[in-house]
């Protein structure tokens, strides 16, 4: 939620000092080791997430990598990399990614900022919130395919079931 006297609107030259902004106005604990990246640490409901903002200038694209911590050694990756598969089918924007060398999911967002294009406060939030969101959604289904090797759809419709009725 933005604090009062924030403005969603406002553009920074740099969009990665937009991103610090939005992390500082937010509260978030982070910390900036170049120019180009910034890291944040975010509690979630099932994990806490730590978030990567990144500028790739010579793309002119902004991404936002999201990863949180998974025991996988060890583990079958099929299953895993089914229901990563199946949730990037089902993810509008974005997808999960399984690095190999380091055993880590990360969800993985950008948005282009090609001809000069600004980025606005408002667009990084909304760019956190979704990427949140979606491992909030899938991290269960990605947990059952990591610790008891289900098959991929089962996971997923576990995971994501929708409540029916009321209280």
């Amino acid at each position: 939620m933005e604090r009062p006297g924030f403005d969603s609107t406002e553009t920074y030259g740099h969009p990665v000092d937009l991103a610090e902004r939005v992390a500082e106005d937010m509260g978030w604990r982070h910390s900036r080791h170049c120019d180009d990246e910034l890291l944040i640490r975010f509690e979630g409901a099932w994990r806490q997430y730590t978030i990567l903002f990144n500028w790739h200038q010579t793309m002119e694209l902004f991404t936002v990598g999201v990863g949180f911590d998974m025991k996988l050694r060890g583990r079958d990756t099929k299953a895993l990399l089914e229901v990563i598969n199946l949730a990037g089918q089902r993810c509008p924007m974005g997808a999960f990614v399984l690095h190999a060398d380091s055993d880590a999911i990360v969800f993985h967002c950008g948005q282009s900022l090609a001809g000069g294009s600004q980025l606005s406060a408002g667009q990084i939030r909304h760019m956190v919130e979704v990427s949140i969101s979606q491992c909030e959604n899938y991290y269960p289904a990605l947990q059952i395919a990591a610790s008891e090797g289900a098959q991929a759809e089962a996971a997923i419709e576990a995971a994501i079931l929708e409540p029916v009725g009321s209280c």
